[in-house]
């Protein structure tokens, strides 16, 4: 009995023994290892770059406006001061040279080349009392005041038929007409040119002026399509632009 009381207790002993290890081996599981510290690695050449700026993004493209739009907005009131106040300048234009040099070969072309086809057409659309071609030029290159450039230009015109008529160069021309009519009856209507070349001529280059607006404004990326163009090289490409220097980067 003895015996087997010692050999009971032993195996309790073991089986005490046992579970106490298996529960420490359970414990040292559950705790966490520090794991060995990484070396720092040194920064890559991508990560030492400097931060750049906003990149250029492509040319923007304006929204195209309705025709009743462009209509309206190519309007502009009228600025009698500003517009007098530039008007040495406005008539060193060359627009405005050409238009009344054109109004000069439409007087002189009958009296010098005699009456024709060609003369006749000259004088009809270049002077006359309605000078439609040069108020036309100058209203579509001006840069303002285009009503008071049409002006200069159709009493322009009529000086020019009144130096060509008292010179008598359409003597010829006005006996053949039906009934003939003399030089003081051509002088007699200079007053009526003058009346109507004025006012069409003021009319046709305001027009040609606000033709002018209303295709830009119809049309706003017309500009920069030609920019585009224009900066092609000759095998067609685009060259590329240049990338604007890094915000941060460092003057060396």
């Amino acid at each position: 009995m003895a015996r087997a009381k010692r050999t009971t207790r032993a195996d309790a002993r073991r089986r005490y023994r046992a579970a106490i290890t298996e529960s420490t081996v359970e414990a040292d599981d559950d705790v966490d290892v520090d794991p060995e510290p990484e070396r720092e690695s040194a920064p890559s050449p991508a990560s030492r770059r400097p931060l750049q700026g906003p990149s250029r993004s492509a040319g923007t493209v304006s929204p195209r406006p309705s025709l009743l739009t462009a209509f309206r907005s190519s309007f502009r009131p009228i600025d009698v001061r500003s517009d007098l106040a530039a008007l040495p300048k406005l008539i060193r234009h060359w627009s405005f040279l050409v238009a009344v040099a054109l109004s000069a070969v439409g007087a002189a072309a009958i009296p010098v080349l005699g009456t024709n086809a060609t003369t006749v057409t000259l004088y009809q659309y270049f002077s006359g009392p309605q000078p439609l071609a040069p108020a036309l030029l100058v209203g579509f290159f001006a840069a303002r005041a285009s009503y008071a450039l049409g002006i200069i230009v159709g009493v322009a015109s009529v000086a020019f038929e009144a130096i060509a008529i008292g010179s008598g160069g359409f003597d010829a021309a006005a006996a053949a007409s039906t009934p003939p009519v003399s030089r003081t009856d051509l002088m007699g209507q200079l007053p009526y040119f003058l009346s109507v070349a004025v006012p069409m001529s003021a009319f046709f280059a305001s027009a040609a002026a606000w033709y002018r607006r209303f295709l830009r404004t119809s049309t706003p990326n017309r500009g920069a399509r030609q920019a585009a163009a224009a900066s092609r090289r000759p095998d067609g490409k685009v060259p590329r632009k240049p990338e604007g220097r890094p915000l941060l980067a460092r003057r060396r």
